[in-house]
C-alpha cells in the first residue's frame, strides 16, 4: 500500500522526530512510504538523508491552486492513504482530496483541536477515515469534547522512539560530588521549570550539592517562561549550579552522564522526553499528570510526585539519594521494559495494522 505523510515544515518537534525514525526504515517498512511537505527546515537534511522520497509541494498562489496540485500528485504517487500530522493539514487533504477514494489518517500530537470551531471540527472529525491518538489520556480528553459521533474512529498508538540511538547509563551512585540532574524541554506554558526552580531552591537550602542543566529552545512567544527561570535563579543564588544549556543535539549522550531525570508539566498527550529518560536507565521523576501515571505504569517505571507539590518531590528526592543503589538497580529493569513498550520497531507496526485494517 502506498502512504503518503502530511507535513508542514521540515522544523525540530516531537512529530518530526518521529516521522524521521521511521523514514529512517526506508525500504524495510511494511508500506511504501512518502513525504509531503510544504517546507524546508531545521531538520529538512535529516529527512533528505533518509531512502523515503520527499516531495515538497510549496504554496504558491492561492490555496485552490495548491489544492490542484497536491491532488496531482497524490494521483501520480498513487496515493491510497494520506497521513496528516495536525488537524490544519488533514483539513487541507480533506478538502484537496474530496470526492476521491484516498483516505485520511489525523494524528493528533495535542489537545488543542478540542477548542476549534465546530465548522472546523465537523470538517476534520467527520472526514478523517481514523483519529490517531498518542495516548490512552489523549483519547479520553477528546472524548469528553464534542467530536461530532467520531468517537469509534478513534485510535491509540503510542509514540515509538529509535532506542539504537540510546545507550545506557554510564555512572553509578558516585561517594562524592554534586548529583547531576537535567530536564528537557522548550521553554512553553505547557511546561513547568520554574516549579523545578522552586524545587532547586528547596535543595539548595538544605545543602544538598548538585548540578541541574535546563536543556531546551527558548521560544520567542513565551519569553517569560525563559527569563522567570533565569532571574529566580539569579536572585536566589543558584546560577552558578543551574545551567541554561538551548537546544542540544546530543541529548542521548547528555542523559547517560546524569544521575538523575527531574520533569514538572501542566499539559502533556504523552511525554517524549520522560520516556527517553527512562530508556537510558535513569531514575526519573515525574510530577502526577494522568497521562504520566500512564507511561509510568501508575509509578511502576518512574517515581511520581503530586504536581506543584515541592515538599512532596523532596521528600521522594530524599529517598533516591539514600539509597541510590536500589533506585538505578530498578531503574536498569525499567529501561528495558519501556524500550519494548514504546520502540519505533512497535509503532509501525501499530500502523501497518491500522492502515490493513482501513484498506480492507
Amino acid at each position: 500500500m502506498n502512504v503518503a505523510f502530511f507535513l508542514g515544515a521540515l522544523n525540530r518537534g516531537g512529530a518530526e522526530t518521529l516521522l524521521a525514525d521511521i523514514f529512517e526504515r526506508g525500504e524495510k517498512l511494511p508500506f511504501r512510504a512518502v513525504c509531503i511537505y510544504r517546507n524546508e527546515g531545521n531538520m529538512s537534511s535529516v529527512f533528505h538523508a533518509t531512502s523515503v522520497p520527499m516531495l515538497q509541494l510549496e504554496r504558491k498562489g492561492s490555496w485552490l491552486q495548491y489544492g490542484v496540485r497536491f491532488r496531482r500528485l497524490v494521483k501520480k504517487e498513487k496515493i491510497q492513504i494520506v497521513h496528516a500530522q495536525s488537524a490544519f493539514n488533514a483539513a487541507i487533504a480533506i478538502l484537496c482530496l474530496a470526492l476521491t477514494k484516498v483516505k485520511i489518517v489525523t494524528t493528533l500530537h495535542g489537545t488543542g483541536f478540542s477548542n476549534a470551531n465546530i465548522l472546523y471540527k465537523w470538517l476534520v472529525f467527520r472526514h478523517s477515515t481514523r483519529m490517531v491518538c498518542v495516548s490512552e489520556w489523549e483519547r479520553s480528553y477528546y472524548h469528553n469534547f464534542n467530536t461530532l459521533g467520531a468517537h469509534e474512529r478513534f485510535v491509540v498508538i503510542p509514540n515509538g522512539i529509535d532506542f539504537n540511538k540510546f545507550g545506557y547509563l554510564l555512572s553509578r551512585p558516585r561517594k562524592d560530588g554534586p548529583i547531576r540532574m537535567c530536564m528537557v524541554g522548550n521553554f512553553v506554558t505547557e511546561k513547568d521549570q520554574y516549579f523545578i526552580c522552586h524545587f532547586l531552591k528547596e535543595l539548595s537550602e538544605r545543602d544538598v550539592p548538585f548540578e541541574f542543566y535546563f536543556v531546551g529552545r527558548e521560544v520567542p512567544a513565551y519569553k517569560k517562561c525563559f527569563n522567570d527561570c533565569v532571574t529566580f535563579c539569579e536572585n536566589n543564588g543558584l546560577s552558578d549550579r543551574v545551567h541554561f544549556t538551548g537546544v542540544r543535539n546530543d541529548i542521548p549522550q547528555l542523559l547517560c552522564q546524569m544521575d538523575a531525570f527531574i520533569y514538572a508539566s501542566k499539559s502533556e498527550t504523552f511525554g517524549l522526553a520522560p520516556v527517553e529518560a527512562i530508556a537510558v536507565g535513569l531514575p526519573t521523576f515525574l510530577n502526577d499528570l494522568d497521562v504520566f501515571v500512564e507511561i509510568a505504569k501508575d509509578g511502576q517505571y518512574a517515581i511520581l510526585y503530586k504536581s506543584g507539590d515541592v515538599q512532596d518531590l523532596y521528600s521522594k528526592f530524599q529517598d533516591f539519594s539514600r539509597n541510590r543503589q536500589s533506585y538505578y538497580d530498578r531503574a536498569m529493569v525499567n529501561a528495558s521494559a519501556i524500550r519494548n513498550i514504546y520502540s519505533i520497531s512497535t509503532h509501525i507496526n501499530g500502523l501497518f495494522s491500522l492502515y490493513s485494517q482501513i484498506m480492507s
